[in-house]
């Protein structure tokens, strides 16, 4: 590994400048340390307890502050004045002036251009860039970006803001609850009576929406009574009249609805003629469906529409403006363009050029967007564009498998020359795309553990708890307690730089010496870890290994344990 020994001497300097500036980590707490985890008194735990909460309250702001930071550094990529070349030229004015009010911070103009990115048209499609953007303003507290169709990777934040647009009778913040609740979905447990409940309110501010003419209101009132299926002719009746009131205040799927029901036996008469006025209209107001009906000319959202139903090469190539990007008609084509574009470069320096042809045009905005952002110099692009070559590389091509040619080596080549360039992220990253194909190989020191332990110098949390594992499946071979130290000392570096994995590492019986053992074990129980809290429990049940007698102290610690991780792992 000859190509870190240069990386290695830039670490050992950081690392003197950083101790000559005697900063911490964020997450150190050597009082812990010294504390004679043999010899607790119930006021020590109940001091130790009320600081722990304090932190762990400090520690989910700044989880949530490290979350939110991490979107807006991608809604800037949309910010800068390049993205102009991304938009249709008769559309390019109208884009920048969105972009200058998103970038001082208007809320309505960050969600149109937003969405302008989603649904393509006018614009390179980017709905990944899209996506983030309408997550970003959710999380600050935009209804309408909460009420959007994007999904979030934990929703127990956005329930607040839902909530309270629901008791400001937002029907469609009941409505979306209501889904959250029905499902079950990612941090919220599933409730069938509070979604019930939520969709019953949806129901009735919908109501008194549409009767004040909101025509998506009427929609939505429409759509939480039909059940899909030939009801009484007393509801067929009120489920018409809610879309006549929706198609008179324009709203298209009202009016697309509507048509089809004057086609079949859900009015009192047939009437064609009636049919085709409705679809005309609802063509008229953005519905590519019944344009369709009516061999109409498509509306300007119709390719972008259809690009995301059927994801069809032509149909997202239609989405966006001129000229298209060729994309490989198979696989053999694949490899000899790329073969070509890399000929007498670096990976990383090829890459920076866009191999549209390895990709669906469905995602071509979001390779030129991480390639573009990348070649100024900012490491977070580079690493998506490296993560996109596994994950979307190939991906809806007929050539490619259902979830494309994962071409996890380019992935590889693009972090290990960040992690070359010093960046700790591009580090973890390249480290762990070793550890992915050599962590059960059988050699005690691959080579992901130097990589590992270079972005632990650097200060990435997640390389020092990967190499607490490593060692802790050390110890479990051999029982040395050399690996036990080993595990115990980046476990200890990881929690101190904010990694729970870390933290919850140093829970367990890493060897049978109280010394190693007992304080590791504290340090997880004040964490957040409650398996800490209950081995010393344990330990004081039984009065071993130098620990007094003290059941009650036991108690204490088994109530400490549960309550701490309580509020670790609480969405409050």
């Amino acid at each position: 590994m000859k190509l870190f020994h240069k990386i290695a001497f830039v670490f050992i300097f950081a690392a003197t400048c950083a101790g000559a500036q005697d900063t911490a980590p964020i997450n150190a707490w050597p009082e812990v340390d010294r504390v004679d985890v043999r010899n607790l008194t119930a006021p020590i735990v109940e001091r130790l307890t009320d600081e722990a909460r304090a932190r762990l309250a400090l520690r989910k702001a700044r989880e949530t502050a490290a979350e939110i930071e991490a979107l807006e550094a991608v809604q800037a990529q949309a910010l800068i004045p390049e993205v102009d070349a991304d938009f249709d030229p008769d559309v390019a004015p109208h884009a920048r002036e969105y972009r200058t009010a998103c970038a001082s911070g208007n809320a309505k103009a960050c969600i149109e251009l937003a969405q302008l990115y989603r649904q393509g048209g006018f614009v390179w499609i980017d709905r990944d860039l899209g996506d983030t953007m309408l997550r970003l303003w959710c999380r600050r507290g935009e209804l309408s970006a909460c009420t959007s169709d994007v999904n979030f990777d934990d929703y127990a934040p956005i329930i607040p803001i839902l909530t309270k647009g629901c008791i400001e009778k937002s029907a469609k913040a009941c409505q979306r609850l209501s889904s959250i609740y029905s499902l079950g979905v990612n941090g919220v447990e599933r409730d069938t009576a509070l979604a019930a409940a939520m969709d019953d309110l949806a129901r009735r501010y919908a109501e008194v929406a549409c009767a004040k003419g909101h025509g998506d209101s009427c929609y939505l009132q429409f759509f939480s009574l039909n059940h899909w299926k030939k009801q009484s002719k007393e509801t067929e009746a009120r489920l018409t009249q809610i879309l006549e009131a929706g198609c008179a205040a324009a709203n298209s799927s009202s009016c697309e609805i509507l048509a089809s029901r004057y086609l079949g036996t859900r009015v009192p008469a047939k009437d064609v003629a009636k049919s085709n006025r409705l679809y005309d209209k609802a063509c008229a107001l953005g519905s590519y469906r019944a344009c369709v009906k009516r061999n109409a000319p498509m509306p300007p959202n119709a390719a972008g529409i259809l690009c995301a139903a059927d994801g069809s090469v032509a149909d997202c190539q239609s989405a966006m403006p001129l000229p298209h990007e060729y994309v490989a008609a198979d696989w053999d084509e694949a490899q000899r363009l790329k073969a070509r574009h890399r000929s007498g470069r670096s990976v990383f320096e090829a890459v920076l050029e866009p191999e549209y042809f390895l990709f669906h045009p469905q995602d071509h905005g979001h390779i030129r967007r991480s390639a573009r952002v990348c070649a100024m110099g900012k490491n977070l692009a580079c690493r998506d564009l490296a993560d996109a070559y596994a994950s979307l590389a190939g991906r809806g091509l007929e050539w490619a498998s259902w979830d494309g040619i994962m071409d996890r080596q380019t992935q590889r080549e693009i972090f290990e020359h960040l992690c070359n360039a010093a960046d700790p992220v591009g580090c973890w990253k390249y480290g762990y795309a070793l550890y992915s194909d050599q962590h059960d190989s059988g050699v005690l020191a691959p080579p992901y553990v130097e990589v590992f332990q270079l972005a632990c110098n650097m200060g990435q949390g997640n390389s020092c708890a990967k190499l607490a594992f490593h060692y802790e499946l050390r110890h479990s071979r051999s029982d040395k307690v050399l690996e036990a130290e080993m595990q115990v000392k980046y476990a200890r570096h990881a929690c101190d730089l904010d990694n729970h994995d870390g933290c919850s590492n140093l829970a367990g019986y890493l060897s049978r010496d109280p010394l190693l053992y007992g304080p590791a074990n504290l340090r997880a129980c004040l964490e957040g870890e409650p398996n800490g809290c209950w081995i010393l429990a344990q330990e004081y049940d039984r009065g071993r290994d130098s620990f007094r007698k003290d059941r009650s102290l036991a108690k204490m610690l088994r109530e400490t344990g549960d309550a701490l991780a309580e509020q670790y792992h609480s969405k409050n």
